[in-house]
């Protein structure tokens, strides 16, 4: 779904998706535009989104407007921040995925980067770094 809002983007754009208590999606914001191979997120940002939603968890989720999927130091960073944050403030974070213009995406909580309590750096596996959403036409 998040490919829809910002997969064609041409620079990176992070999004928080705010969900109820059902894990409904409530509202989609987009909290930052960055650069071509950056954006700067404040926890702050993403969980005013969050509080005036009502939100009682949240996803977030960026582009990589390169394709590749691997996440960098800083989206390691983010994700734990974003974690901690979380804790403090009750809003979990359930996934952060990072998306591409191909209708790709890599899910920390897929890869095993995302636990309840903790952010694990480890290698992506090259096996499972692509999850087609769906099929572009080949016409």
């Amino acid at each position: 779904m998040a490919h829809f809002f910002v997969g064609d983007d041409d620079r990176e754009v992070f999004l928080v998706i705010c969900l109820n208590t059902a894990n409904n999606i409530v509202a989609v914001h987009r909290c930052h535009i960055g650069s071509l191979n950056s954006t700067i997120m404040s926890p702050r940002d993403v969980f005013k989104a969050a509080i005036l939603n009502n939100a009682s968890a949240i996803i977030v989720a960026h582009n990589h407007p390169s394709t590749h999927l691997y996440p960098s130091e800083e989206d390691f960073s983010v994700t734990k921040t974003l974690l901690k944050a979380g804790k403090i403030l009750e809003i979990p974070l359930l996934d952060h995925f990072i998306i591409n213009s191909n209708g790709d995406y890599l899910s920390f909580k897929e890869e095993g980067f995302l636990l309840k309590d903790r952010v694990i750096r480890k290698n992506v596996r090259h096996t499972t770094n692509i999850n087609p959403v769906f099929k572009k036409s080949q016409n």
